[in-house]
């Protein structure tokens, strides 16, 4: 398990908590809204593998996306599933990764007020109040990962 990896993700969460989203492996908006950071880009754990290979490689993040999920060519075989991706940028076990990328897999207390913010967040219709839930979100995802790091699960 790459642990400096792992913290760098929470890191990048922790300086914009809008980035963050579960649910969703990567999506990239030109148009953000009140929902979304003003870069657009929007992750989850997994996702955020793209997002920091991205950063390292000095490659757009949907370049390398449709890279990874559709392969560099129409044609090409190099194509692979982002979970896979995201377990071998953190090397993780396929346990882990299930363990890690699949809030209905996290421990109890994690899962369940991870799904709670998240409802919060859905249903929130002010501005100001948005990043403050998910400030909170951030703050579950790392204790998940620090779990994780110290347990192995």
């Amino acid at each position: 398990m790459d642990s400096q990896r792992l913290l760098d993700a929470v890191e990048y969460f922790r300086q914009e908590p809008l980035r963050l989203d579960m649910d969703d492996w990567v999506r990239v908006s030109n148009h953000p809204d009140m929902y979304e950071p003003p870069c657009g880009t929007v992750a989850c754990l997994a996702g955020s593998a793209i997002v920091l290979r991205a950063k390292e490689q000095n490659v757009p993040v949907l370049q390398l996306y449709r890279d990874i999920k559709y392969g560099p060519t129409d044609d090409s075989p190099s194509k692979q599933s982002l979970e896979d991706f995201g377990r071998e940028f953190y090397d993780l076990t396929v346990d882990q990764a299930k363990a890690l990328f699949y809030t209905g897999r996290w421990p109890e207390p994690y899962d369940k007020l991870y799904r709670r913010l998240n409802a919060d967040f859905q249903r929130c219709t002010h501005p100001h109040v948005l990043p403050h839930i998910k400030k909170a979100m951030v703050y579950v995802l790392e204790e998940r990962v620090d779990l994780l790091i110290r347990t192995g699960m």
